[in-house]
């Protein structure tokens, strides 16, 4: 699950303005004294331009997750999207969910075949039931 960057960065600034020890960003307090959108700006040129702190940079880990698992087994939710319309989102949840699963039974199925066996591989009742 994903969060809009935008969103996101401005309520992890908010929590870490509230919550941290770090000492520079309980400067951006004794500097601006409330949250302005000058202390914003200099928490994003600090912290996120600089490439400091990358946890929105959702780029680098997508890729990181691509380099072990296929792009059809990955489901991207956008958090404002469950939000708005929860429904229609676990519906597509659902609907993933089952035909990877469908489709990784298939190849097991389609493996065991190739290979002669007679024992179906775990799972493979399922497609039978549907």
């Amino acid at each position: 699950m994903l969060r809009n960057p935008a969103d996101a960065t401005y309520s992890y600034f908010k929590m870490k303005m509230r919550r941290s020890d770090d000492p520079v960003h309980r400067m951006y307090f004794k500097k601006y004294r409330k949250y302005t959108p000058e202390m914003f700006k200099e928490y994003l040129d600090d912290d996120i331009f600089s490439g400091k702190d990358q946890r929105f940079s959702y780029d680098i880990w997508l890729k990181e997750y691509l380099k072990y698992f296929p792009r059809e087994s990955i489901k991207i939710i956008i958090f404002e999207e469950i939000i708005r319309e929860p429904e229609r989102i676990l519906t597509e949840i659902q609907e993933f969910i089952l035909a990877y699963a469908t489709s990784q039974t298939q190849a097991c199925l389609h493996l065991a075949t190739a290979r002669g066996s007679n024992t179906p591989p775990l799972g493979a009742d399922m497609l039978k039931r549907s």
